[in-house]
């Protein structure tokens, strides 16, 4: 999944479960994959304009889950994998497309055009070019998943830490005297080991992006890689980092796109409508604020 993994687990069992943690982690990258033709995901990309293809359920579910948030406009849009994989930043490829690239592709993204079929858990892209990417939604998905099958095995204490952009915590951590995980929070004008602050956790999940991650410079000039999906062009902010702290880790990466650039005012308005969530971000500056 590009990222360094780490799951601790305080269990009699902990080895084992770590190794089936492992191996469903391997299953997903297998199969909800935007970068592997041959993943369950790509199979269905590949079929956009022709006809619908049934998916596994819990494929099905996360882009059901991902097309209901992209269809409220904004930021997150599941169907932005043309645009994503015309700019391409992060990879050796990348490059800053001309103006008429970009408004073909824009023409490609509209989520209203992926037709779901509960019954049968078949999707269906009805434009051919069209491209379903869950990487704005996965791997917090993926965590939440995992707390939920180690919480089914009776694991009472664990971190599990996706590459530092989703991490979810199961109960507390005893060997510190506030039986808390502690978690740092990169500080995005520094080195990974670089922390702004760190973060108290238990039973709480923790998603972060940021326009630090990915970058391409040309001419000159910066582009990070959260794309406006109405411009076609990365996100025009201040903000360098933007945290969610809550109960689920999916949730948390749709929210972390969809408040991304947003002014204090509007991310006040997102919190009005999830009680429970905690956004922190991190400007050009260094300044941390906290929204509650």
């Amino acid at each position: 999944m590009g990222s360094t993994i780490t799951i601790k687990i305080d269990h009699p069992d902990g080895e084992q479960l770590i190794a089936d943690c492992f191996k469903q982690l391997a299953d997903y990258q297998e199969r909800f994959s935007a970068n592997n033709d041959q993943s369950e995901l790509m199979q269905l990309n590949q079929l956009a304009g022709i006809r619908p293809m049934r998916v596994d359920e819990d494929l099905y579910d996360l882009i059901k889950l991902a097309v209901k948030y992209s269809c409220r406009g904004g930021y997150f849009n599941v169907a932005i994998g043309p645009l994503v994989k015309l700019w391409h930043i992060g990879f050796n490829d990348a490059q800053v497309p001309t103006p008429e690239q970009i408004q073909t592709t824009l023409k490609l993204i509209d989520p209203h055009q992926i037709e779901l079929d509960d019954q049968n858990h078949a999707v269906y892209l009805k434009q051919a070019g069209m491209e379903i990417d869950l990487g704005g939604i996965a791997k917090g998905y993926f965590a939440d998943q995992l707390a939920i099958k180690l919480k089914a095995a009776g694991v009472e204490s664990a971190l599990i830490n996706l590459g530092g952009s989703s991490i979810v915590t199961i109960g507390g951590n005893a060997n510190n005297s506030d039986d808390q995980w502690h978690v740092g929070l990169q500080d995005p004008r520094g080195k990974r080991t670089d922390y702004a602050t760190i973060l108290a956790l238990k039973d709480e999940a923790m998603t972060t992006s940021g326009v630090y991650e990915r970058q391409l410079i040309k001419s000159g000039r910066t582009y990070h890689h959260i794309l406006d999906p109405q411009t076609g062009y990365p996100i025009e902010t201040s903000i360098m980092s933007l945290t969610v702290l809550g109960h689920q880790a999916v949730l948390g990466e749709i929210l972390t796109t969809m408040c991304f650039g947003l002014v204090p005012s509007q991310l006040n308005d997102w919190l009005n409508e999830f009680p429970g969530i905690t956004i922190l971000t991190i400007d050009q500056q260094g300044e941390i604020r906290y929204y509650k």
